[in-house]
C-alpha cells in the first residue's frame, strides 16, 4: 500500500509539473474564424488592421486609411495536419519580383498568434526572403491545445510540411526561431539536418528547466 501511494504521489506531482510548464510557457490567443476585421497590433504610432476572408482565409495586412501594407509581397493562407492531430493555421509570404534566395520557416515565440509577427518577417521579404509561418495548437486559428508535447510535435509536422512542398525548389530551407520558436529551432533542427540548411536562433533558452 505504501509503494502504491507514493506511485500515485508521484504520478500527481509530474501531472501537475506539466501542467505548470505549459502554463508557464505557453500564453496562446485564440482567434475566432468569424472575425472581418480584427486590430491586431497598435502602438503610439502604428496600428495595423488584418481583412480576413471567411470563404478561403486569406487575408489583407491594412493601413488604418485601409490601404495595403503588403503590396510587394503576396499572403496565403492555409491549414495543415500536426502529428498532434490538429489543424494549424500556416502563413506563406512570398516577394512578388526578385528571386528568391531561400526560403525560411520561421517559429514565434510563445505568446499571441500569427497576427502579431508580421513586423518580425516582413523585412525578411525586401531581401528576397520566402518566409513560411504558423501558429501551434491552440494559438490563433489552430486547433487544440497549447502544451510542451503538442507545439513541439507541431514544430517537426511544420517542417515536413514545407520540406515536402520546396525540397523541389533549388533554394536553401532555413529555421528561424524567436523567444520559445528559438529552443523549437534548436531541438527540431539538430534532429533534422537532413532537411535543413541553416539555423536562425534569436532569444532562447537552452532547457525548460534553466528558464
Amino acid at each position: 500500500m505504501y509503494f502504491k501511494n507514493i506511485t500515485l504521489f508521484l504520478i500527481s506531482v509530474l501531472l501537475l509539473s506539466s501542467c505548470a510548464m505549459s502554463k508557464t510557457f505557453h500564453h496562446p490567443q485564440p482567434l475566432d474564424q468569424s472575425i472581418a476585421d480584427y486590430v491586431y497590433f497598435t502602438n503610439a504610432e502604428d496600428t495595423t488592421f488584418i481583412r480576413y476572408y471567411q470563404s478561403n482565409h486569406q487575408i489583407d495586412l491594412l493601413r488604418p486609411d485601409s490601404s495595403l501594407i503588403n503590396k510587394h509581397y503576396s499572403i496565403q493562407n492555409s491549414f495543415f495536419e500536426s502529428s498532434s492531430g490538429n489543424r494549424l493555421n500556416l502563413r506563406v509570404m512570398t516577394p512578388k519580383s526578385g528571386e528568391i534566395k531561400a526560403t525560411i520557416l520561421h517559429f514565434h515565440g510563445s505568446a499571441a498568434n500569427l497576427m502579431n509577427q508580421y513586423q518580425a518577417i516582413a523585412p525578411l521579404l525586401d531581401y528576397g526572403y520566402q518566409v513560411y509561418t504558423f501558429d501551434y495548437s491552440g494559438y490563433g486559428f489552430s486547433e487544440g491545445k497549447a502544451s510542451r508535447k503538442n507545439v513541439l510535435a507541431d514544430a517537426y509536422a511544420a517542417l515536413s510540411h514545407v520540406y515536402r512542398h520546396e525540397r523541389s525548389k533549388s533554394e536553401k530551407l532555413l529555421l528561424y526561431g524567436q523567444s520559445y520558436g528559438g529552443y523549437l529551432t534548436a531541438v527540431v533542427g539538430a534532429n533534422s539536418q537532413d532537411k535543413v540548411d541553416g539555423l536562425i536562433i534569436e532569444g532562447a533558452f537552452s532547457t525548460h528547466k534553466a528558464e
